[in-house]
This record gives C-alpha cells, sequence and structure tokens, in this order.
C-alpha cells in the first residue's frame, strides 16, 4: 500500500467510526496498524490484480492524491514536536516518500514558468490596448468631476438623478421612480464614507415624472428648495420626513392624496399650498410642523387621519371642510397655540385626544352628528369657558374634559347614558351644568368617580316638550327656568317665540334681583290690580326708576315689549351707569331715548343687535329673547 495512505487511513476510519457511534476509537490508536494488516490480509495482492482493475487503483489513488494534497492535510493532528511527527515509520518509506515529493514539484516550476510567461504576454496586450484607448470608466469619472456631479444614474426605467456638488439634485425623463426601500435612494447613500443626503440643499424634479417614492428625500437636513412639477399624481409615505430646512411646499395640482408623514418634522415649515382636488390628508402628514399657523385644506377633502397636525405648536387657526366626516385622533394633539376650529355639521367621528392639551383654545361648536366625546378628547384645554355636547352624544370618555381649568359651563343632551371617570376632574371652575331632559332621567345616568366638578355645580334641567338643545334660547330657558325667573305658560311649555309684555318683562327683571319688597304700595294704575301676578314688580319698577307707564294712569301691562324697552328696563335696574362705549348701529342715533342703553348692552355682551349695523329698537321682543338678555347680563348671574 502507498505510504500516504497508511497516513491517512486511522484517520477516515476515525470519522466513519465516529458516525456509526462505535466507541471502540476510544481505544488507542495502537489498534489502527493491526486493524489495517488484518484488512490487507484479506485483500489480493496488487501483483495479483488483473489489469483493468490495477488501472483502477491508480485511477482511485490518483484521485485520492488530488482530492487531498499534502499542503492541506485536513485530517493532520496538531504536533507539539514537528520534527517527531512521524518518528515512528519507517526510514525506508520516508525516503521512498521524499522522492516522489521531489518528483511532485518538478510539475509546479514547470507550471509557474508557463504562467508568468502568459501573464508577461498578456501584460504586453494591456500596455498596448491601453496605449490606443482610455479606460471608460475612468473617462466618465474624469468627465462628471470636470462636470461638478458627485453622483448620477437611473432612478426608474426613463428616469434619471443627477447630484451637483454645489448641492443640486435634478430628477429628469418620464414615468415613476423606482420604489426603493426607505432611505435605499441612490442619492441618500454613502459615498466616500459620507451621506449624500448632507449635500443635497435643492431637488429639481422635472416635468415627466408622475411618481416619487416612499422617503424619497427623508432626512435631507440642509434641503430647503423643493421643486415639484404637474405631472406628479402620486408621492409615497415620507417623502420630506425630518427636512428641517424647507420652509415652503407647493404640492401638483393632480395629487389627490397626502400619504403619511409626508411632511413630519419639517420644523421650519412656514407655507404649504395643497391641491384643489386633494381628498386625503394621511397620517401625521404635518406632525411637528413647528411653524405652521394656518393650513388651507381644499374643500375636496373627505379624510384627515391621525395626528396630522399633531405638535403644530404654532398653528392658530383651522377650518375643517364640509365633506369631512371623520377625524382621526390626536389631529391637534399639542397645539398649544390653537384658539380656533371651525368643525363642519357634515362630521360624526372625533377621535380620541383630538384636542388634548391645546391650552389656547377658548370656544368650539362640536356638530350634532357626533355621537360620542372619546377619552382625553379635551384634556388640558386651559382656556376653554363653555362646551355644549351635541344631542346624540351617548358616552363621554375618561378624561375627557380633565384639567380644562377656566370651563364654567356645560351643555349635556338628553341622549346622555354614561359619563366615564375622570371626565371632569380638576374643573375647578365649573359652576353649571345644563342638561336636556328631565330630572328624574339625570339621576338614571351612570356617572363614574372622580367627577365630583360636575355633581357640585349648579343643575338646570328642561322641564319643556317645547325646548330643545338646538334652539337659540335653550341654555337661557334653562337658567330663568331653574332660577325662578319663569316656570313657562305652562308646566311643560315656555313658548319662546311668544312676544313678551310689559307686565313679563318686569316681572322677569323683578325676579332675578330677588323678588324685593316694594317700599312704596301706592299703585296709580287702573290697569294693574292688587291680585295680579305682576302688581309688586310694577311697584318694585316705578319705585326704582325703571318704567313709569305709559301714561300717569295706565302701566300698559299686556303691551308687547320692543327691544328698545326691553334693554331700558334692563340698563335702569343697573343703576343707569354711565356709558363710553360707541355703537354703529345706522338705526340707533343719540337722541333715542334707549341710546345709552343699547350702548351698555352692546358694552355687556347682553346683545350685538339683529345685524351687524342694526339693533331695530321698535322690533317686538320674544319671550324667549328677554330671558336670553337676563342671562347675558352679567351683573344678573352675578346676583344670582
Amino acid at each position: 500500500m502507498k505510504k500516504h495512505r497508511w497516513k491517512t487511513l486511522p484517520y477516515l476510519l476515525t470519522i466513519s467510526m465516529m458516525f456509526t457511534g462505535m466507541t471502540a476509537v476510544c481505544a488507542g490508536a495502537e489498534t489502527f496498524p493491526a486493524a489495517i494488516e488484518a484488512e490487507e490480509a484479506d485483500l489480493p495482492g496488487e501483483d495479483m490484480l488483473p489489469a483493468a482493475e490495477e488501472e483502477t487503483v491508480q485511477e482511485e489513488e490518483i484521485l485520492y492524491q488530488e482530492e487531498l494534497p499534502e499542503e492541506t492535510d485536513v485530517f493532520a493532528e496538531p504536533s507539539l514536536n514537528p520534527d517527531e511527527e512521524y518518528a515512528d515509520d519507517d526510514p525506508a518509506e520516508e525516503e521512498e516518500t521524499a522522492d516522489a515529493e521531489e518528483v511532485d514539484e518538478e510539475n509546479p516550476a514547470e507550471e509557474e514558468a508557463a504562467e508568468t510567461e502568459e501573464a508577461e504576454v498578456s501584460d504586453e496586450e494591456a500596455v498596448s490596448s491601453a496605449a490606443e484607448l482610455p479606460a471608460p470608466d475612468q473617462a466618465e469619472s474624469d468627465e462628471a468631476a470636470a462636470l461638478g456631479i458627485i453622483a448620477e444614474g437611473k432612478c426608474g426605467e426613463n428616469l434619471q438623478y443627477k447630484l451637483l456638488e454645489n448641492g443640486e439634485l435634478t430628477i429628469s425623463g418620464k414615468g415613476k421612480m423606482y420604489d426603493y426601500n426607505v432611505g435605499y435612494a441612490p442619492w441618500l447613500r454613502e459615498k466616500n464614507g459620507v451621506k449624500l443626503q448632507y449635500r443635497i440643499n435643492k431637488v429639481i424634479v422635472e416635468d415627466g415624472a408622475t411618481f416619487i417614492c416612499a422617503a424619497a428625500f427623508k432626512e435631507c437636513p440642509f434641503l430647503s428648495s423643493v421643486r415639484l412639477p404637474n405631472t406628479i399624481t402620486s408621492m409615497g409615505e415620507a417623502v420630506f420626513q425630518g427636512c428641517s430646512m424647507i420652509e415652503s411646499l407647493t404640492f401638483p395640482k393632480d395629487l389627490k392624496i397626502l400619504n403619511a408623514e409626508m411632511c413630519s418634522g419639517c420644523t421650519n415649515l412656514k407655507k404649504v399650498t395643497l391641491p384643489e382636488g386633494l381628498t386625503t390628508i394621511g397620517k401625521e402628514v404635518f406632525r411637528q410642523c413647528n411653524y405652521l399657523v394656518e393650513v388651507k385644506i381644499p374643500s375636496t377633502v373627505t379624510t384627515i387621519g391621525d395626528g396630522a397636525f399633531q405638535e403644530c405648536i404654532r398653528l392658530a387657526y383651522e377650518e375643517i371642510p364640509s365633506g369631512v366626516t371623520s377625524i382621526g385622533k390626536s389631529i391637534f394633539d399639542n397645539c398649544t397655540n390653537l384658539k380656533s376650529v371651525s368643525l363642519p355639521e357634515s362630521l360624526r367621528t372625533i377621535g380620541n385626544r383630538a384636542f388634548n392639551c391645546c391650552s389656547q383654545l377658548a370656544k368650539i361648536d362640536l356638530p350634532s352628528k357626533v355621537t360620542r366625546i372619546q377619552l382625553y378628547t379635551f384634556y388640558g384645554c386651559e382656556k376653554l369657558t363653555e362646551i355644549n355636547i351635541p344631542q346624540n352624544v351617548e358616552e363621554i370618555g375618561s378624561n375627557a374634559f380633565e384639567s380644562c381649568t377656566s370651563l364654567q359651563t356645560v351643555v349635556l343632551p338628553a341622549s346622555l347614558k354614561k359619563i366615564n371617570d375622570v371626565a371632569f376632574d380638576k374643573c375647578s371652575k365649573l359652576s353649571a351644568v345644563f342638561y336636556m331632559g328631565k330630572k328624574s332621567r339625570w339621576d338614571t345616568i351612570t356617572k363614574l368617580g372622580r367627577n365630583e366638578p360636575l355633581l357640585n355645580a349648579k343643575l338646570y334641567c328642561n322641564p319643556f316638550h317645547d325646548v330643545n338643545q338646538s334652539g337659540a334660547f335653550a341654555k337661557a330657558i334653562l337658567w330663568a327656568s331653574g332660577e325662578g325667573i319663569t316656570s313657562g305658560v305652562t308646566a311643560t311649555q315656555f313658548q319662546a317665540d311668544a312676544l313678551c309684555t310689559r307686565g313679563q318683562i318686569v316681572t322677569f327683571l323683578w325676579r332675578a334681583y330677588g323678588k324685593p319688597e316694594p317700599k312704596n304700595t301706592k299703585n296709580r294704575f287702573k290697569d294693574v290690580n292688587s291680585t295680579s301676578a305682576f302688581y309688586k314688580a310694577i311697584l318694585w319698577a316705578v319705585e326704582k326708576g325703571i318704567t313709569s307707564g305709559l301714561t300717569e294712569t295706565k302701566f300698559g301691562v299686556n303691551e308687547t315689549c320692543t327691544r328698545g324697552q326691553a334693554v331700558t328696563f334692563m340698563y335702569r335696574a343697573a343703576g343707569s351707569p354711565r356709558q363710553t362705549k360707541q355703537i354703529f348701529f345706522t338705526d340707533i342715533t343719540k337722541n333715542m331715548f334707549c341710546y345709552s342703553a343699547v350702548c351698555w348692552a352692546v358694552d355687556r355682551g347682553i346683545t350685538s343687535g339683529v345685524m351687524p349695523t342694526e339693533f331695530r329698537p321698535h322690533d317686538y321682543c320674544t319671550r324667549g329673547q328677554i330671558v336670553t338678555f337676563l342671562f347675558r347680563n352679567p351683573e344678573i348671574r352675578a346676583a344670582g
């Protein structure tokens, strides 16, 4: 057997025995020579093999040598002394092996010489070729450098990009941009250890491009100028996210959807122009756009996603279009400068935290179709003084009005079934609750814990069938009824549109001031008798100089009271304070009996006229109008 087979066979047998699970290998290496001798004893000698078999054995040996060359002896065991590695081998065999190795080494030398000769010829050819034509990559690189190009290539089937050293990125061609994974647009990658996106300060997308991929220019911190063509019809998410130097953006006229996070984190964005025809503003599109004051939302928009304007700390005014039926959660969350929001009547759903921590929001009108106030909807709205919960709402969520520290008045619908915990916690100034149902129904509403400010406020319930929450005088009528100023025409009918008489108005005033006893009991009016419901009120009014009657003997108890007379009675009851307030009603002049009274009423917020330029002093005053005048009078409210 050849020398190399003696050297490797024990290790082959070891591997084979390991795979078959035999444990005899642990007996030691001394067993291997005996095993090999036994194996050879069973085999015919090499001289006895037929010629064909001998050639097969030789071919196997050659293949074996090719598979395991001596310099890659994968089965060799480590030896502490290389000189003793084969100390037990027969010296004659070692000599035979050395001779064989010398023979084997002749072929590599010849091959190396041949390879060297071929390499020399190849080098000569390369030099000759290079002398004729410059290397194409080097030529392109030199040309790009001469033009100031630091990166260029394809970014779509028919789109190309070019980034210049001056920071200008141009995208030209036609069609769609490749839909790169986030952060893998070629101008966002590294070159020579520097991110290319740090070089971009201007983006020009030329006419012909139709689609911009998601995050195409995300977190380009020095990008300040963007020009988009009107050929673009769609854009992915987060296209300009984190581009903190952009101050103005105009979106293409045929764009229908602003996808999520489109401008999120554009902290210097001051002006944005949205196209008429836009239908959707996605999630967090303008989140943390700190310098946005107002965004004109196109009338075609029907959907506004979660957090669309979240943390826009300078946003002051916003108007939601009439086609919108739902606004997402946190839409104005932490818009700490938001003062006014106009919501359309089409709105049905307001997401939770919609106005969370809008600390400057003082007033908001909720549409009548809204059915639930979600949790934290108005949490921390510190300037909110009044809230009217729509008439279809059945539940108020947890923490909905918590920490509304200026909230004074709440109107609750008859449809209400549940008030969750902490809904009105820390509303320390809440003083009046107007419930549009009867007192017996109020007692059935589920009211969970930590709502003491609501439960301790003065409760006004609605006993009238003809007074509904949408009526202009509803709150004033409930107040007047609750304070005993009027009990209605009947127990269940108030008749707000009925005309108010002179007898009724002075009686309402007398009751509003606490029903003081008149000191003078002498009655000079023939149309007023001592059994009349208006008797003491009329005597008190004459005594206080509020009215002197129509004539010396006629008060005109059943005469209809005009708007001019009503505010004059109230002005005199307040002591006729001196007025410096100017008014601009064209139908009120300084020589009129009610001039000072109208000035006073406008100044106190009691009335603003029928129209901006008309007070209409001679129009008759209705029962609903007169109780509203009384309700708005701060002196009377304070006295009550």
